[in-house]
């Protein structure tokens, strides 16, 4: 789809024409440079589940699950309600693991335990909700418990596996074929000394290979002790499982995230670490790690540059050179081999108030309060060596909320990156986003102003549909809507 040439000129306004749709209570309005459609109410709880499952044929398809029941709800290019459909996950009482949709197939995965045999099976069901077929996909050995196993999927969707860390120090593991529906492969891994606490992620590539990434020996209270990344790679040829260690040493890890670059086949990863505690972070390392290889690897750590420390931290960067309460956001795959790696400064704050009917009674409220705050990205070398960095600043705060309207939704398009954020936390609220080039050149532009619409947008539970097109719930008073943003 063609993207169309955004150009800036500060501050966006809408323009007068607004269009009235008789199908429904929505509104389609234009700015400037994007196409702002809302969707009518529909009822919504805080205990519902949701899953935006994106575009299907002419319709967007949200999941919906209220406790009793699972339905598919269906809207058109201008949000306009068009149909709701009950779906049905068959067996005595089933678990559903997962839901994704490929191409024109809704995916379900779903678990059943019986007498202690645990079986999954996947359901089908094409564009318009209806029932493709039921395959029986895995059954687990009889046993006391049951633990509830994880899904990831391949990056083309043509595989997933479904894995669990057993607390009697084993993994297992199988791999499922979308495309042939049958088990490619299973595993059962003795690791001695196995923590959940490890593990850090859990990969899986579109041949079906597995991979599970683990951090050993952070807790030791010295940190010259034996320190690695463990990387556990489950071919899917059935080869015995190859196990890499690749030395830390003096370093702590803060906060990372694994990525894999399907391009250049290998393992990348990027994040924080810390040297002295756990709580600030001294600098940002990039890994790589060539699939298949068992050895060829890099880990580099570089120290946050001044200029970074100056403009996140202030007068305050001339007694600091450490950044406290960052987390990585993303991991941006370069074509090269490098990556960005995106950090936010978030953090939250816990209150206990007295009852004021009851001065001298324990404090008993509970109050939390959410900061989301500056964003920066920093782009690095294969190699590992800096290339640029660059600020976003931004400021949030919410209360008892979970911080579900904070943080940031990233687009991707073939030219920038479009990094999509809520001014502030409230009802009446302007849509901001910054626009990032592949030099590190970057500028502000206002997107929406929810004035009136009576909306709360969730960005990070939002969905690109396509290089110009993104879809967003809003959550307000217990009602859900969704936004479409078009470019």
């Amino acid at each position: 789809m063609e993207q169309k040439e955004f150009k800036y000129d500060g501050c966006m306004e809408i323009k007068k024409r607004i269009c009235l749709i008789v199908t429904g209570i929505y509104m389609v309005f234009t700015l400037q440079a994007q196409r702002i459609s809302v969707s009518e109410d529909l009822p919504f709880r805080s205990e519902d589940m949701y899953e935006l499952l994106g575009l299907m044929g002419e319709h967007y398809l949200i999941y919906r699950n209220d406790g009793t029941s699972h339905e598919i709800i269906a809207f058109d290019k201008n949000m306009g309600l068009r149909w709701r459909k009950q779906i049905k996950l068959f067996g005595k009482r089933p678990e559903l693991l997962s839901i994704t949709k490929e191409g024109e197939t809704i995916n379900l995965i779903t678990m059943e335990r019986l007498k202690g045999i645990s079986s999954l099976q996947l359901i089908r069901y094409d564009a318009a909700a209806n029932l493709i077929d039921t395959i029986p996909v895995f059954e687990y050995e009889k046993r006391y418990y049951s633990p509830i196993p994880e899904v990831v999927f391949s990056e083309d969707h043509s595989h997933f596996v479904v894995y669990y860390l057993d607390r009697d120090e084993h993994i297992y593991a199988f791999a499922f074929n979308l495309d042939s529906y049958k088990v490619d492969w299973q595993s059962k891994i003795f690791m001695p000394g196995l923590l959940k606490d490890d593990f850090l992620s859990a990969l899986v590539d579109n041949d079906a290979n597995f991979y599970l990434v683990f951090d050993k020996g952070k807790r030791n209270a010295q940190i010259d002790k034996a320190h690695y990344l463990e990387i556990l790679e489950i071919n899917s040829e059935n080869a015995e499982p190859l196990l890499v260690r690749i030395p830390i040493e003096s370093y702590l890890t803060y906060d990372s995230r694994f990525v894999l670059d399907e391009l250049n086949q290998q393992l990348v990863g990027g994040g924080f670490y810390a040297q002295e505690t756990e709580s600030r972070a001294k600098g940002y390392f990039y890994f790589s790690y060539k699939l298949h290889t068992g050895e060829e690897y890099l880990l580099d750590y570089r120290e946050f540059s001044e200029n970074l420390l100056s403009g996140l931290l202030g007068r305050q960067s001339k007694k600091s050179d450490v950044i406290e309460n960052v987390n990585v956001g993303d991991i941006i795959l370069r074509r090269d081999g490098g990556i960005l790696l995106v950090g936010e400064l978030n953090h939250f704050v816990e209150r206990y108030a007295a009852n004021p009917s009851r001065p001298y009674a324990y404090a008993s409220a509970l109050s939390i309060s959410y900061f989301f705050d500056d964003l920066f990205v920093i782009s690095i070398h294969p190699d590992g060596k800096f290339h640029w960095e660059s600020i976003f600043y931004k400021k949030q705060y919410s209360q008892d909320d979970n911080g579900v309207y904070a943080s940031y939704l990233l687009m991707k398009t073939p030219g920038s990156l479009r990094f999509l954020y809520n001014d502030e936390i409230k009802s009446e609220n302007t849509v901001s986003e910054y626009v990032l080039k592949g030099d590190g050149k970057s500028w502000r532009n206002s997107v929406m102003n929810t004035k009136g619409q009576k909306i709360k947008l969730r960005f990070r539970d939002g969905l690109q549909i396509s290089a110009n097109e993104l879809i967003v719930p809003s959550d307000n008073r217990g009602k859900l809507k969704l936004v479409r943003i078009e470019y």
